[in-house]
């Protein structure tokens, strides 16, 4: 009795895991269904903007080869090559639902016509291992699809310089793009010689020297010489001085009492 009471316990608690499990992937289907329903009258009236969104949400619930052959239709007509290029290409390897060989040739016409209305690039980096960034995104790889227009190409990498590249690409063109970076040098220190410094330094440490020589003004012959000039000059002066202070005898009819 026990263990039929245990199985029955057992039961009813995968009753209760299933039951909601089942309906919530049953919600889901119902769900998937009324979408493609909705996005294939759309995309019947052509109504591609909305048919595009409806499918996008059915590729989410279960992504597989269909649904990505129907984005790429709605983009193809949206004028939207590059994308639809990708979309396209991705359809044509899918594996999950793959496409029968009518869908195929299906696929194949929009594809060839969008990818001789979208622009193909390939950039060339040096060096090879460069981050990129095309239209402020990140990528990975080197060669991509884009529409007809402008666009921005960043390039980083390390020890080199930064650089940005801007280009205007036309439909159905194939351009081959270098991105060369330049090694980003830095400003050496001026050398100087070790030597040099060391006796500068010292030189600079050493106690100023006085002079202990005496100078000119303490030389005995410097007095001398100068005692000489000066009694010479003061005997010229004397001399002059009696010199013209003669009297001038002649003038009063006189004559000298004692001419020296």
């Amino acid at each position: 009795m026990k263990v039929v009471l245990v199985a029955l316990g057992l039961v009813g608690v995968l009753a209760d895991w299933i039951g909601p499990a089942t309906a919530n992937a049953q919600s889901q289907l119902d769900d998937y269904d009324a979408l493609l329903e909705r996005a294939m009258s759309e995309y019947d009236d052509h109504h591609y903007a909305e048919a595009r969104d409806l499918f996008a949400r059915v590729h989410e619930l279960d992504p597989d080869a269909n649904s990505l052959a129907l984005l790429g239709s709605c983009d193809f007509h949206l004028q939207r090559y590059a994308r639809a290029v990708y979309e396209l290409q991705a359809a044509l390897v899918e594996s999950r639902n793959a496409l029968n060989d009518a869908q195929r040739e299906q696929v194949r016409g929009e594809l060839g016509p969008a990818r001789s209305r979208a622009a193909r690039l390939t950039l060339e980096t040096t060096p090879d291992q460069v981050e990129l960034r095309l239209d402020e995104q990140p990528v990975t790889g080197r060669e991509f699809w884009l529409d007809e227009g402008d666009h921005s190409v960043d390039a980083h990498a390390e020890g080199y310089r930064a650089k940005r590249l801007e280009l205007h690409l036309l439909g159905g063109e194939e351009r081959h793009e270098p991105v060369r970076l330049e090694i980003e040098r830095l400003e050496a220190p001026v050398a100087t010689n070790p030597l040099r410094l060391q006796l500068a330094a010292s030189k600079d440490s050493e106690p100023r020297r006085h002079d202990s020589r005496p100078g000119v003004w303490a030389t005995w012959w410097f007095w001398t010489a100068a005692g000489a000039v000066v009694a010479g000059g003061i005997v010229t002066a004397i001399v002059i001085a009696n010199a013209s202070s003669k009297p001038d005898y002649a003038a009063h009819d006189i004559g000298p009492l004692f001419v020296p």
